[in-house]
Parts: structure tokens; C-alpha cells; sequence
């Protein structure tokens, strides 16, 4: 499969078919991602921090995070985990051209059927 265009959305269909993706290719879309996003946060974090502000450094060393009860695993770097979730948006407007909405993750997760096993653990805790 050729490289992803990240500026275009997915459709529904799309979103569908992406847990059926083998997993290197899940592996391809979030390092895709994680790498076009990742210069845009670390420039915000250095001017913060050019500026005065107190920010945790930036870590780029590589954590294995587990999705769908261990049905796929997948590497991203610790900055994804740790950054402030405001930061985020600022950042993926920058690299993709839009500012994602509120409810974007929260339609994400079960529109493609894929969830992290830390998230799935608390919401069973909480029903």
C-alpha cells in the first residue's frame, strides 16, 4: 500500500475496514502520524519552555502500547502518552490542516473498533 495522504479524511467506510488492517500496516499509519505531528508539539514544548514555562521533557523513546486485548500491538514514542492534551490540537491543526473536534476521539474508538487495553480496563471499572 503506498504512502497515506494525512490531510484527506477517511470516510466511515474507511474508519470500518481499519481494524481489519494487518498489523504492520497499523504499525505504518501510526508512525505516520506520530511523525508528522511530532516536530509541530516539540516546537510548541521549546517555545513554552523559550518562554518561561515549566514542561516536562520531550520523550521520544518507544513504548509498545496494546490494543483490543492484546490483538495488536503497536510502537509509539512516549511523547504520545505524556503530552498535554491541549497541545494536541494546536499541533494536528498545524500538520493536517485542521483542528480536530472535541467528540473526534470519542467517535474514533468504536467507529474503528480498536481500543487501547488500558482505557477498556478503566471503563470496566467505571460501569
Amino acid at each position: 500500500m503506498g504512502q497515506a495522504n494525512l490531510r484527506q479524511p477517511l470516510s466511515n467506510s474507511d474508519l470500518k475496514s481499519v481494524a481489519g488492517l494487518a498489523a504492520a500496516h497499523l504499525q505504518d499509519i501510526a508512525s505516520a502520524v506520530t511523525s508528522t505531528l511530532e516536530p509541530k508539539l516539540k516546537a510548541l514544548r521549546d517555545s513554552e519552555v523559550s518562554n518561561g514555562k515549566t514542561r516536562p521533557p520531550f520523550d521520544t523513546s518507544v513504548v509498545t502500547v496494546s490494543y483490543s486485548s492484546g490483538a495488536v500491538n503497536l510502537d509509539v514514542p512516549k511523547w504520545l502518552l505524556t503530552a498535554r492534551g491541549k497541545d494536541f490540537y494546536p499541533a494536528a491543526q498545524a500538520a493536517f490542516g485542521r483542528r480536530p473536534k472535541k467528540d473526534d476521539l470519542a467517535f474514533l474508538f468504536p467507529a474503528i473498533g480498536i481500543l487501547p487495553d488500558d482505557l477498556a480496563d478503566f471503563m470496566a471499572t467505571i460501569k
